[in-house]
C-alpha cells in the first residue's frame, strides 16, 4: 500500500471499477487535510480507521473534475487508510492527484470544520435520495436538504462544492417546471465555478442556462 506524505503529491490513472488505497500514520488529536483532485474521472473517497472501520466518505457534487476534500481529526493513534474508488464501473480511464495539504495538531476550528463536513455530506445524501423518488413532494424536500448544506460548504471554504449544490437545486427546480428559480440558482453557481478556477463547471452552467 502506498504511503501518503506531506508535500509529496501522487498522480495516477484510474478506470471504472478500480480503486487505489493509501495509508498514513496519525497521532491521536492530529489533523489531516488531504485532497483528491479529479482530472477526468468521478471518484468517491473513503477513510478507514486503524480498526478497519469506515469513518468518512467524500463525494462532492462536482462530477469528473475538481477536488474531493478530506478533513479528519484522528481520535486514536494508528495507521489510517484512504481509498479512492471510481463511482461508475464502466467509466473511461481518467487521472487524479492525491496530496496531503496539512498535517498538524488539531484546533477548535478544525473540529468545527469536521462537523460541517459531516453535516453537509448528510444533507446532500438525503437530497439525492429524495430527488431519486421523482415526485413533486420529494423534489421540494430535496431542495430543502440541499439548501441546508449550503452554509456548511461556505464554512469549509469550498466554492466548487457550493456551486455543485446550487446546480443541483437548479436542476430540481427545472424538473418542477419553475424555470426562473432554476435560472437564479445557475446564475449563483456560475461565479463560484469561476472563483474556483473550474472551467468545466463553468461550461456546464452555461449549458444548463441555455436549456432554461
Amino acid at each position: 500500500m502506498v504511503t501518503l506524505e506531506l508535500g509529496k503529491p501522487i498522480e495516477r490513472e484510474l478506470a471504472g471499477g478500480q480503486s487505489h488505497s493509501y495509508q498514513i500514520t496519525l497521532a491521536a488529536g492530529q489533523y489531516l487535510h488531504a485532497v483528491v483532485d479529479q482530472r477526468g474521472i468521478d471518484v468517491v473517497v473513503r477513510v478507514f480507521g486503524p480498526d478497519g472501520k469506515q469513518i468518512l466518505e467524500v463525494d462532492s457534487p462536482n462530477g469528473t473534475q475538481g477536488p474531493e476534500p478530506v478533513f479528519l481529526v484522528a481520535e486514536v493513534a494508528g495507521i489510517y487508510k484512504l481509498e479512492v474508488q471510481s463511482l461508475e464501473k464502466n467509466a473511461k480511464p481518467g487521472r487524479y492527484e492525491v496530496r496531503v495539504e496539512e498535517l498538524r495538531a488539531a484546533t477548535l476550528q478544525d473540529q468545527s470544520r469536521m462537523a460541517s463536513l459531516v453535516a453537509t455530506r448528510k444533507a446532500y445524501t438525503q437530497g439525492e435520495q429524495l430527488k431519486a423518488q421523482a415526485t413533486a413532494q420529494s423534489r421540494r424536500q430535496a431542495i430543502e436538504r440541499y439548501q441546508e448544506s449550503l452554509p456548511h460548504w461556505r464554512i469549509l471554504g469550498d466554492s466548487i462544492g457550493e456551486a455543485g449544490i446550487l446546480s443541483s437545486i437548479g436542476q430540481v427546480y427545472f424538473l418542477l417546471g419553475e424555470r426562473q428559480k432554476a435560472l437564479d440558482s445557475y446564475n449563483q453557481a456560475l461565479p463560484l465555478y469561476r472563483a474556483g478556477n473550474d472551467p468545466n463547471g463553468e461550461a456546464g452552467m452555461f449549458r444548463l442556462i441555455g436549456n432554461v
